[in-house]
This record gives structure tokens, sequence and C-alpha cells, in this order.
């Protein structure tokens, strides 16, 4: 008689469940996703016996045996599979089980666990074995999950955030969404900064001032707050040019690092901010140690590019450029940066044309046209100088018909004339 045989891997990846389910605190639920991406296990901590909703996901490894004494690697992590932890709300933790041990052993999966500018498909990870899961990692566990959802822009007055579908919306990062849902609440602190992060994110600096200094009434000295207008002054004064914004936004940073309580956020808009007023060298410094905090902080990269340009350090400018793509290929921002540097210093028109279509095709919400309306410009640019005039002349019109009056495009559509044929050609 034939019988099916159960794979090895099969037992290993039960035994590594059972081991966690039997060390981890008995109150504490597990329930298993309905399908498997990166995540075998949902927990729930159970604080002084109150079901908060504090939940974090956990990836569960298996090995029969291990000869390191100090720590253990997994190998084979997929770039797609790290992507997925990194942008989840809930804290992911890895936890490796060695059979022979009987031992458990975990990490946090945060900014510094890999380097996602390397161009690879799969990566290692590290875990020390001096995390072994028992009943003290799981107090340790149990606060590091309260403190983060506490963190979690500040919920700790909201406990029922899971029954509200603004705040549901807002965690989940569809912040145009759960606008008019936060703004029917009671407006608290949080809601009030909630709803200024809100229009920041949707570019609407002016607006996200406004509601940030609602938040500021409440209480003057709140970190979280004064950070966030920090960020939103120095943006709202580069987008209009006014150094006095920036400066403000500037003051605010400088006296939080004061009190000994930056973050890495703040302390790269405190490099943006010395960017805007063209204080590179010092931008530089600043960008360099936010990556060292969090080497997978694309807008960084992207920014510590833009520093190189200024500086005239045009390959490491791409180099910045082309890890910040690595991270996230569709960082508009670095696509159209790298493609103007192309055009302007390289006078590589035929690549500096693909980036900027590339721009055009996956800009679904055509942000481009509000924030970067010379890509239009650009795009008719490069086609006039390898000789496509008929295509120059249409991308300059959709230029224009956005700004009409722009001295650009109109000073680009007369030269465009003034080069065009349309007879046809002899023959």
């Amino acid at each position: 008689m034939i019988y099916p045989n159960r794979h090895e891997n099969h037992i290993l990846e039960s035994a590594s469940e059972r081991y966690v389910k039997y060390h981890l605190p008995k109150e504490w639920t597990f329930t298993k996703p309905s399908a498997d991406y990166g995540v075998d296990l949902l927990c729930e901590v159970v604080i002084e016996n109150e079901i908060r909703g504090y939940e974090f996901g956990i990836q569960l490894k298996a090995k029969r045996t291990d000869k390191n004494r100090d720590s253990t690697v997994i190998k084979g992590l997929k770039r797609s599979t790290i992507n997925l932890w990194m942008n989840s709300i809930k804290p992911i933790m890895i936890i490796v089980f060695i059979e022979d041990e009987e031992k458990a052993y975990w990490s946090w999966i945060n900014e510094s666990s890999f380097d996602l500018t390397k161009d690879n498909e799969e990566f290692q990870l590290k875990i020390s074995k001096g995390n072994t899961i028992n009943s003290t990692s799981s107090i340790i566990i149990g606060n590091y999950i309260k403190d983060y959802n506490l963190r979690l822009l500040k919920l700790k007055n909201l406990p029922n955030v899971k029954e509200d579908y603004g705040w549901q919306l807002y965690l989940e990062r569809k912040y145009d969404e759960a606008l008019p849902y936060l703004k029917k609440t009671s407006p608290t602190l949080d809601v009030l900064n909630a709803i200024a992060i809100c229009y920041f994110k949707s570019f609407q600096y002016q607006k996200a001032l406004i509601w940030v200094n609602e938040a500021i009434e409440i209480d003057k000295n709140d970190i979280v707050v004064l950070s966030n207008k920090a960020s939103i002054l120095i943006e709202l004064g580069s987008n209009t040019k006014n150094e006095n914004l920036i400066r403000e936004g500037i003051n605010i940073i400088e006296a939080i690092i004061e009190n000994g309580e930056i973050t890495n956020n703040t302390y790269f808009n405190y490099g943006n901010a010395l960017m805007a007023l063209g204080f590179y060298e010092e931008a530089k410094e600043v960008f360099k140690v936010v990556l060292s905090e969090d080497i997978n902080k694309e807008e960084a990269w992207k920014n510590l590019g833009m520093v190189n340009h200024m500086l005239g350090l045009y390959e490491e400018e791409i180099e910045c450029y082309d890890k910040s793509l690595i991270i996230n290929p569709f960082l508009i921002e670095a696509l159209s940066s790298k493609a103007i540097t192309l055009f302007l210093v390289y006078k590589d028109y035929f690549r500096a044309l693909d980036i900027f279509m590339k721009v055009v095709e996956i800009d679904d919400t055509k942000r481009y046209k509000f924030e970067y309306p010379y890509i239009d410009f650009y795009i008719s640019e490069c086609h006039y100088r390898i000789g496509n005039i008929d295509k120059a002349i249409h991308w300059n019109a959709i230029g224009l018909k956005n700004n009409p009056s722009d001295d650009f495009f109109l000073t680009q559509k007369q030269k465009l004339l003034d080069n065009f044929d349309p007879s046809p050609p002899s023959v």
C-alpha cells in the first residue's frame, strides 16, 4: 500500500507554530491570514486583559539545526516580500525555530533590516540568538507593541480606532478618503493633527498649516504636532519661494533638536529646509545622517542626489537617484530629476525622453501636471533635439494648454514653429 508522505518542511513549520503559540502568553490570540503573502500568523497582544487592537504579523521560519552559536541567518527573503513588510502598518516579526536546540529566535523588521539599495532579488537576515522566545521576551514584545500603537500618531485618546472608519482609512494611508470622516469627529488634538497630515499628503500645504495651527492651540508643546508644523512650513515655503516660512520651520526643528527629541523624519525635513535655502553642503551632511539611520529612505536618496547636482557632483547625483529608484521604481521625483540631469548635463536626449515618458505613463493622477509642469516642456525639447519636430510641437501644445502664459513654453513654441517645415519631402 502507498500513502501520501508529509514533507519535512511542513513538519518543521507546524513545530515552529506550536512552539510560538506555547511560549507566548496564553491570553494572546493568533489567527492565520486567508492568504500567505509573507505573514504566517497575526498575533493580537492583550494588555491587562483588554483587547485593544494591538496586532503584529509573524513570519515563521524553521531549521533542523544551526551550527552558529551567536546568531542564525535566514536566506532567500524575496524583495517583494520585504517590500510588503516595510509597507505594513502593523509591525512584522520574523521568528526562527531551530528544532535540535528546541528554541526560537525573533527579530523585528525595520528600516535597518535590509539594504534595499542593492539590486538584489533576494536578501538574508541575521538574527541574534540572544532574542529567544520566552516569558521575558514576551514582556519586551508586548511593551514594544503597546508603545508602537501609542506612538502611531499618538492615538492613545482614541480607544475605538478599530470601529472608526475615518481612522481606519487614515491608518491605511487613504488620506483623501479619510478627510471627510475625520472632519465629522470631535476636534481633539489627534484629530486636528491627522486632518493636517491628510492635507499635507495631498500637497495642500496652506490648508495643512491652518489645521496644524488649530492643533497647536490645544497643546503648544506637543512635539509630534510641532514637528508636523515644521514640515508643512518648509514644504509651503519651498513651493511658494518664501524663505521666511522655511526659516520658521527651521527654528521649530532646531528647538526640537535642542530638547533632544528629534526623530529621523524631522531631521530629514531639516535637510530639506537647508537645501531650499541653498545650504547644500550642510544639507548633504544631514541627509547622510538620515540615511545612516534608515538606508531605505527613498526620498532621502533622491534629495541627496539633488544636493549633489547643486554641488556639481553629477556622477554621485545619478548614483543617488538610482539607489532611490531601486527602492521605489515609481518615485516620480527621482525619475524627473534623473531625466533632467541626463538632458542638461549629459545631453543624453534619448534616455532622458524614455524616463520622462515613464513619468507620464505611471502618474495616473497626473500629479506631475501640477507639481512638475515642465516635464511636458522637456519631453517637447527632447523630441526637438533628436529631430522629431511634429512630436515636439504636440507636447509643447499640451504644456501650453495647462500653462498658457508661461514664458518657457511660449518661447519654445516660437522656436519650434520657426523650425517646422510642413511641406512633404521631395521624391
